[in-house]
Formats: C-alpha cells, sequence, structure tokens
C-alpha cells in the first residue's frame, strides 16, 4: 500500500475516533486547512516537520501515522468540513 494512503486512512482514522474536523485538526496542527485537505485527497506530499506536526496535534508519535492498519479495520467516512458543534 502507499505510503500516501495509509497517511489518509490513519489520519482519519484518528481524527474519527476524537471527534476532530479537518479544521480542528489543522488548528491543533498549525497547517492550514487546505493543506490538510489535500493531504487527505492524497493530493500533497508532506515533508517530515509537517507529519511531526500533524502527529502532535493528535497526540500520537509520527510513526503511528505510517503503520498500516489491519484489513479488516472498517474505515469511517470520508472527514467533513466544518467545526463540530460544541456539546452542551
Amino acid at each position: 500500500m502507499r505510503l500516501r494512503t495509509i497517511l489518509e486512512q490513519n489520519l482519519r482514522l484518528l481524527c474519527h475516533e476524537r471527534g476532530l474536523s479537518v479544521e480542528r485538526l489543522a488548528e491543533l496542527s498549525g497547517i492550514s486547512d487546505s493543506y490538510c485537505w489535500r493531504i487527505l485527497r492524497k493530493r500533497a506530499g508532506i515533508g517530515l516537520d509537517r507529519l511531526e506536526r500533524l502527529a502532535a496535534g493528535l497526540g500520537v508519535p509520527a510513526s503511528r501515522l505510517l503503520e498500516e492498519i489491519p484489513a479488516d479495520t472498517v474505515m469511517p467516512p470520508p472527514l467533513k468540513r466544518g467545526r463540530k458543534k460544541k456539546q452542551a
């Protein structure tokens, strides 16, 4: 499997687990939301510095973002735009 696909799947899974939108991930990582979208659509390469920033924003080691996900893992739907509404 290509590394861009592995990265995209891990980002999608981790954001889903944490209830994060792409915009919130970008904010936590100090990366523009448009760049995050391009990464998630596999239309942008990513350097090590940005990989580390994404990992820090998610609270995981950078190596976690490049681990293959088991084939039987149920993937969440693609991330949506927009911030999650605050719980009352």
